[in-house]
């Protein structure tokens, strides 16, 4: 009989994000366990799920009753009352207090939830959270008070905001208490793992790391075209991304470059956008063209990149993660230039491309950019092979799925 595994997520599969969830459950995923995916907040609009998933909707159609009740169970918890005196990470600031305080509502009310229909919940054999946020902490609560949930493990995925909130500026309650909870939080990358090990000493043995992992695209390495170079990125329009670093530098690039026809094609939306279309057009050289594509569909942004048109990825991020934008552009043999935030550094590194220091100089991008193109074949070649060694799909999420299963059966 298939392991029933309950999988939490932020919104998927409502609005257009988390797109690395459903490239989760498609890499022959949901045909072999049985999914049950189960949304935390809701969205304007609902993603078909992949064969053989199911959706539960508990939460997202929480009865109003249950939210005000899941509010006086909050003001009254000792995770509220406890907050001024946590001994290392207390919140510090209005921003804090209130992810704090919304945070140990969201648990509640996901706690209410589990507990108002326990009998369906309780058929999990593994409870995984997408995310380690509150969601982690909601499941820790219902572990601890609804029996039947008892020897049910929690597993969770960590990521990039879920793990350097210090650089984000947000906060997380009760991590303490979620890691005398759950089984294991396996982070993206190893810097983010070590980074969980030393902000929380007391969850070292729940700690872990998988890597995720991209479709092995069907594309090969190319040749740079003489007398043109073609930049793409691919990530939401937001500030951290600093896209108007990569404009400044791809601009001030071409001009350099005069008789080189060079191309910057972005992927994405997001609320800086008018910023970034007017630092591309302030002062713009005849020789670049920029193209601001907006959002697309995974499958169709992945045939763009096997058709051999683009030569190397940018990445100027502030922090990451473990970047999958990154690897699903290695994967069609597209050449990564990026600056080192998060776990970036365990996907690229000079033999595959570029890592250039977080707070890079235009001396730092034009100097890798120029070595990228005087050894672009070898170094397509590298990235295609390293993202079908590290980073496949296929593997990565069969071995993380096994694990599941392990863990269930002890």
């Amino acid at each position: 009989m298939p392991d029933t595994i309950f999988l939490f997520t932020d919104r998927y599969p409502y609005g257009a994000g988390e797109t690395f969830v459903d490239t989760e459950l498609k890499a022959d995923v949901a045909s072999k366990y049985d999914i049950c995916v189960v949304p935390v907040r809701a969205g304007r609009t609902k993603r078909e799920l992949p064969s053989g998933a199911m959706l539960c909707e508990d939460v997202v159609r929480a009865p109003l009753l249950l939210k005000c009740t899941a509010w006086l169970r909050m003001a009254a918890s000792r995770h509220l009352w406890s907050l001024p005196f946590v001994h290392n990470y207390p919140p510090r600031g209005l921003r804090q207090w209130k992810n704090a305080i919304g945070g140990l509502y969201r648990a509640n009310l996901l706690y209410m939830v589990i507990k108002s229909n326990r009998d369906f919940f309780s058929q999990a054999d593994v409870m995984y959270s997408y995310w380690f946020d509150n969601t982690a902490l909601g499941l820790s609560i219902a572990k601890e008070h609804i029996d039947e949930l008892e020897d049910i493990p929690i597993v969770c995925r960590a990521h990039g905001f879920d793990v350097f909130e210090e650089e984000r500026g947000i906060y997380f309650p009760s991590r303490g208490y979620v890691f005398s909870h759950i089984e294991k939080v396996l982070a993206v990358s190893k810097k983010g793992a070590d980074y969980l090990r030393s902000r929380y000493p007391e969850g070292t043995t729940h700690i872990g790391n998988m890597y995720l992992g991209v479709k092995d695209a069907a594309a090969r390495t190319h040749e740079l075209v003489p007398g043109r170079l073609s930049f793409v990125s691919c990530s939401n329009m937001i500030p951290l991304k600093r896209l108007e670093i990569t404009a400044d530098f791809i601009k001030r690039y071409a001009a350099e470059n005069p008789s080189t026809e060079i191309s910057w094609t972005h992927f994405g939306q997001g609320p800086s956008c008018g910023q970034v279309k007017k630092a591309v057009s302030s002062d713009k050289p005849s020789n670049l063209n920029v193209f601001l594509e907006g959002p697309v569909e995974n499958d169709e942004l992945l045939r763009r990149y096997a058709g051999g048109t683009f030569d190397i990825f940018v990445s100027m991020s502030r922090t990451e993660g473990m970047p999958v934008s990154v690897m699903e552009a290695m994967s069609c043999g597209i050449v990564p230039l990026c600056a080192d935030a998060g776990g970036t550094s365990e996907a690229v590194d000079g033999t595959v491309g570029a890592l250039i220091p977080n707070s890079p100089s235009y001396d730092d991008f034009r100097s890798a950019a120029n070595r990228i193109a005087k050894n672009y074949v070898t170094l397509s070649q590298a990235a295609l092979d390293r993202q079908r060694k590290m980073f496949s799909m296929q593997s990565n999420f069969a071995a993380f799925y096994r694990y599941l299963s392990r863990i269930k059966s002890r």
